[in-house]
C-alpha cells in the first residue's frame, strides 16, 4: 500500500515539479499573476466543497478585498496575516470540536495571504521563492517517508493520526542540513510548513473528510498540496522584509 501510494506521488511530482519550478524561474509577469489567481480561485472553490457550509462567496470577497488592500498597503495585509495565524493556535487549542465555519474562514484568509506573499517574494527574487518551495516539498516528503516506515510514536494524534514524531524530527533535520538558506531560517520555514499542514488537518477533521479532493493521485487535493506552502511563503516574506534571507 505504501509503495503504491509512493508510486502515485512520484508520478505527480515528476510531472508537476518541473512545471512549477520553470514557472517560478522563467514565467513572465502576467503568467505568474494569472497562475496565482487561478490557484486562489480553485483553492477557495475546493474549500467550499469540503462541507455543506458555503464559503465560496466569502472567499471571493476576501480575494477582492485582499487585492484592494494589498495594492495600497501590503504590510497591513501581511500583519493581519500574522494575527490570523496566531489566532489559529487559539482555535485549535480552545475550540473543540473544531467548527468548520470558523476554520474554513481562517483558511480562506491564509490562502490569500500565502499566495500574496509568494507573489511579493517572486517580484523580489524568483530563486528565493523556488528555494522556499523546494525546502517545503523536501521536508514534507522526507517526513512522510520516514514517518511511514519508522514512525511508532504519534506526534499529534488528536489532529492528524498519521503524523509521527519520527517524521517531525526528519523534517527538522532537513531544515538543519538545507545549505541554501541560513539554518535558523530553514528550521523556521519547516516549522511553519508543519503548522500549515496541521491546521489543514484540523479543517478536514471539522469537515469530516480525508482529503480536500482527489485532483492529484496520491497527494489529495489542491489544498493538501498548498497547506504547508501558504505558511512557508508567508514566513519567507517576513524574513525577506527583515533582510534575514
Amino acid at each position: 500500500m505504501l509503495m503504491h501510494n509512493l508510486y502515485k506521488r512520484m508520478v505527480v511530482v515528476a510531472i508537476g515539479a518541473p512545471m512549477v519550478c520553470g514557472l517560478m524561474l522563467y514565467a513572465p509577469y502576467w503568467l505568474m499573476l494569472l497562475c496565482l489567481a487561478v490557484v486562489a480561485f480553485f483553492a477557495v472553490y475546493e474549500l467550499n466543497h469540503m462541507s455543506v457550509n458555503q464559503v465560496f462567496w466569502f472567499g471571493s470577497i476576501c480575494i477582492v478585498v485582499s487585492l484592494l488592500i494589498g495594492l495600497k498597503a501590503k504590510f497591513v495585509l501581511l500583519y493581519l496575516g500574522i494575527i490570523s495565524w496566531l489566532l489559529t493556535l487559539v482555535v485549535v487549542r480552545y475550540l473543540k470540536p473544531w467548527p468548520f465555519n470558523v476554520c474554513s474562514k481562517f483558511m480562506c484568509f491564509q490562502i490569500l495571504i500565502g499566495l500574496y506573499a509568494a507573489w511579493l517574494i517572486w517580484l523580489s527574487s524568483p530563486s528565493l521563492l523556488l528555494n522556499i518551495t523546494l525546502l517545503t516539498w523536501v521536508s514534507d516528503s522526507v517526513a512522510y517517508l520516514v514517518g511511514s516506515k519508522y514512525g511508532k510514536r504519534k506526534f499529534v494524534q488528536s489532529i492528524s493520526p498519521n503524523k509521527t514524531l519520527a517524521g517531525f524530527v526528519a523534517a527538522l533535520v532537513c531544515g538543519v542540513i538545507w545549505i541554501w538558506l541560513p539554518m535558523i531560517i530553514a528550521i523556521m520555514l519547516v516549522l511553519a510548513g508543519i503548522w500549515g499542514d496541521l491546521f489543514e488537518s484540523v479543517l478536514k477533521r471539522s469537515a469530516g473528510v480525508k482529503d480536500s479532493s482527489q485532483i492529484f493521485p496520491g497527494h489529495g487535493g489542491l489544498l493538501d498540496r498548498l497547506d504547508s506552502l501558504i505558511a512557508t511563503w508567508f514566513v519567507g516574506f517576513i524574513c525577506l522584509q527583515y533582510k534575514l534571507v
